[in-house]
């Protein structure tokens, strides 16, 4: 994690914890899930060239794959008239949904353990775990012209909104926590989960 991520946007330790695990916690979620990907398989625990998975596992994580990719070529790049590429952001959608929710899982063990922490100054009508998710949010607000859209996501990562989207409509906790309707965007009927 670059010591530059540790610090503004994405972690204060004079923050409260739902925001760092919502913005910090997550992208490192992220990260550390990356290592269940589809081309990780290919590599053992010590990285070396050895497709570890068994023909079971290859199976059950193509059926997965193929929710995901059902569910984010439904998603349009905001600003421009282009479906997201959802073969090709699989990975990046894959780990930002487990990145997610083992995220916020955590911040529940977190809270478990140390108790309730107080709401931030003009918040105080979100719960902390709703804090959590508006922190994840945040953390990808961005603005940019339909052309540096084109650019930036003509490749492995899906827009911010179809990043958000996607992975808080497959989460069961986010619905909850927001009384989200069985059926509604946020709240899918069938959702794509991976455990």
């Amino acid at each position: 994690i670059p010591a530059a991520d540790l610090q503004g946007l994405f972690f204060d330790i004079n923050r409260p914890s739902y925001v760092n695990y919502g913005s910090m916690g997550t992208t490192i979620g992220h990260e550390i899930a990356h290592s269940l990907s589809y081309k990780s398989r290919k590599n053992d625990k010590i990285g070396d060239l050895n497709d570890w998975w068994t023909n079971e596992t290859d199976k059950k994580y193509l059926d997965k794959a193929q929710c995901f990719v059902d569910q984010y070529s439904n998603y349009t790049i905001e600003g421009l008239d282009q479906i997201v590429n959802a073969t090709r952001t699989l990975d990046e959608n894959f780990a930002e949904n487990i990145g997610v929710r083992i995220a916020y899982l955590a911040y529940q063990d977190w809270a478990k353990k140390n108790g309730p922490e107080p709401s931030l100054p003009e918040m105080s009508s979100y719960t902390p775990n709703q804090l959590f998710w508006l922190s994840y949010a945040s953390s990808w607000c961005t603005s940019l012209l339909p052309q540096e859209m084109k650019t930036k996501y003509d490749d492995i990562h899906p827009p911010p909104s179809s990043r958000i989207v996607g992975s808080l409509s497959n989460i069961p906790e986010f619905a909850r926590d927001f009384n989200c309707p069985l059926g509604s965007n946020m709240n899918p009927k069938n959702k794509c989960e991976i455990f």
